[in-house]
């Protein structure tokens, strides 16, 4: 009896922080802090068949290479099987729609087979499909990530404190490509600056301090609005000031901007008025979402009977 494996990988709202920092040789290595989305998500199915060839949609040319690379990296044949998708997860904004795809349909295959993947295997895999990831397997861990070379450069020794996050799409019209981004070229005081930034990391999770955090996701956004620019930038940054926002995180390769707030300073009310003003300025409909506590899934990423990516 052919068997079926399904898996389910959540969106990402752009990053905490990007940039470039110091592993434990003192080497600049590129590397994010993944923000979990709960509210989208992608499942994958897949099945093989006794006959038919790979049965992969035409606009998922990535999955269908990590179909093959699976059965590759188990010694295995590809002969016939079926992959399907549920998704909600928007491409070219930031949510990590292709990451998504690529890490269930490997968790997906793999289940098929009957075969079992660490994360670190998940990476590996993941590294032979495309050029550039993200920890998105790993929900339930903040790290630092980097998304080039698809390694671990950081566990944080908490996960993220309870935050609320405003989040909106700052260029509906524009699609983003990620690997047809440039690399930026950090200059030596943005090097500098991460250094700090990583500092700020550290003592922010461990003490569960959203302020801490909030700053270096802002510090973060500053730097690379040289590289990645979003638009309204330092009008948003006023509006920041003025609500008593901890923060602003951005997606770094896509259109995605979020305020950070506390849970002692959140409230519907705030809420309301910053999703006026973002309208204002965006001319956009904005949404709130929750880090740390209790997570809102959408009925598509309810967990129950899914091969779940959190560890």
């Amino acid at each position: 009896m052919m068997k079926i494996g399904t898996s389910m990988v959540i969106a990402h709202h752009g990053e905490l922080v990007q940039g470039v920092f110091e592993d434990n040789m003192g080497i600049y290595r590129t590397g994010l802090v993944t923000v979990p989305y709960y509210q989208k998500c992608t499942k994958a199915i897949y099945g093989e068949k006794m006959e038919g060839g790979l049965v992969v949609s035409e606009d998922k040319i990535l999955s269908k290479k990590a179909v093959e690379v699976v059965y590759d990296y188990f010694k295995m044949s590809c002969g016939s099987g079926e992959l399907n998708f549920n998704t909600e997860i928007p491409v070219g904004k930031g949510y990590g729609s292709s990451t998504a795809d690529i890490c269930a349909t490997i968790q997906a295959v793999s289940q098929a087979l009957g075969k079992y993947l660490t994360y670190q295997e998940i990476f590996k895999l993941c590294a032979r499909v495309e050029g550039a990831s993200d920890s998105t397997i790993l929900p339930n861990m903040a790290m630092l990530f980097d998304h080039t070379r698809h390694e671990v450069l950081r566990i944080y020794s908490k996960n993220f404190p309870k935050m609320h996050i405003v989040g909106f799409d700052s260029d509906i019209a524009q699609s983003v490509l990620t690997e047809k981004l440039i690399r930026p070229k950090y200059s030596s005081e943005e090097k500098c600056i991460f250094k700090l930034m990583n500092n700020l990391l550290v003592k922010g999770f461990s003490d569960q301090s959203v302020e801490l955090l909030g700053r270096a996701a802002t510090l973060s956004a500053e730097i690379n609005q040289k590289y990645y620019p979003k638009k309204n930038f330092k009008e948003l940054l006023e509006i920041s000031k003025d609500v008593g926002a901890n923060g602003i995180q951005i997606s770094h390769s896509g259109t995605l901007i979020g305020l950070i707030f506390d849970d002692e300073t959140w409230n519907k009310e705030l809420s309301s008025y910053c999703e006026k003003m973002i309208q204002r300025l965006y001319g956009v409909k904005a949404y709130n979402f929750q880090l740390g506590g209790h997570y809102e899934y959408s009925d598509n990423c309810n967990r129950n009977g899914n091969n779940w990516n959190g560890v």
